[in-house]
């Protein structure tokens, strides 16, 4: 089976629930830089991307239960992303500008989103870059003059179950960037399913199939949201404390984030500097639950639907 872009929804959901989660308890050592970092050129940070984001990783070190998330690795990553816009200067002078501001706003919870949408870049370059890695580690020492594919691709696999099988070390999938051993582990099954499937490709030779291919059915459609997701939340929110909505008591903040996400198209209403709908969501609505949008905590802000009346 050729695995699909959706195969590994399952171990991202997974992820999520370890970083973000209502019952999540992790440690998060987030270590602001002192004084001004150092800014990469263009040359090093599409190397550095490379290394951290499409390379097959070989390293391995103890196992950790917390998160460590330099300042720096961050400033490289949110940098390497304006290269791609680097012929358009209005929108990288506005990029560079709103990725400051980000850098500045962190602490030890809010990291955790960006730490998220860094696994899930990962996790996708593994089969989108899966060519390029390959490419990559066949110019490694490691594997100098080695020329079969088959023989390398089966001793990384032997690398990765000796990692996976062992309980006090884990597989080091970013430098200098550091995360738990469960979700150490859990990106390592989807390195390792990639590797299989490539290996069982290798095995099977003119395989003959009558199946048809089904057309894909269309999506279902999204109804679009025109506000803002502040207003958003404000609404759920009203709705819930005046007794029009409820959600089933076993739901987090996460998982309704999801379902909104999936009912509703924010795109009008989209954050440049963080894209990610669900997480933004779900820090938006974990805002508007608590009751920091009341007048009393934000005389500044002016509440919308605070007028609906209760049930």
């Amino acid at each position: 089976m050729i695995a699909a872009l959706n195969h590994f929804e399952e171990q991202r959901i997974q992820i999520e629930q370890i970083l973000l989660g209502e019952e999540s308890s992790l440690i998060v050592n987030f270590k602001k830089s002192q004084g001004h970092a150092l800014k990469a050129n263009k040359d090093h940070l599409e190397e550095w991307y490379k290394l951290n984001f499409i390379d097959f990783p070989l390293d391995f070190s103890a196992a950790r239960s917390e998160v460590f998330i330099p300042e720096y690795f961050l400033q490289n990553y949110l940098d390497y992303h304006v290269l791609k816009h680097e012929n358009q200067r209005e929108n990288v002078d506005y990029m560079k500008k709103q990725h400051t501001k980000h850098l500045t706003s962190l602490d030890e919870f809010t990291v955790l989103f960006d730490v998220q949408s860094m696994i899930n870049e990962r996790i996708r370059n593994m089969s989108w870059e899966f060519g390029t890695a390959f490419k990559r580690i066949k110019d490694n020492y490691v594997f100098a003059a080695i020329e079969d594919n088959k023989t390398i691709l089966l001793n990384l696999l032997e690398h990765y179950q000796l990692i996976q099988k062992s309980s006090e070390v884990q597989l080091r999938f970013f430098n200098g960037f550091s995360f738990p051993k469960n979700i150490s582990d859990i990106m390592l099954d989807v390195l390792i399913a990639l590797i299989e499937e490539r290996l069982n490709m290798l095995e099977i030779k003119a395989v003959k199939s009558d199946n048809k291919i089904t057309p894909l059915q269309p999506e279902p459609f999204k109804i679009n949201w025109l506000g803002s997701q502040l207003e958003f939340g404000e609404l759920i929110a009203e709705l819930k404390e005046k007794n029009y909505i409820s959600f089933p008591q076993q739901e987090s903040v996460m998982d309704i984030s999801k379902r909104f996400a999936g009912i509703f198209d924010f795109n009008s209403s989209k954050r440049k500097t963080n894209p990610d709908i669900q997480a933004n969501l779900c820090t938006t609505l974990k805002n508007a639950f608590n009751s920091t949008l009341k007048k009393e905590d934000k005389p500044t802000q002016k509440l919308k639907f605070d007028g609906i009346k209760s049930r």
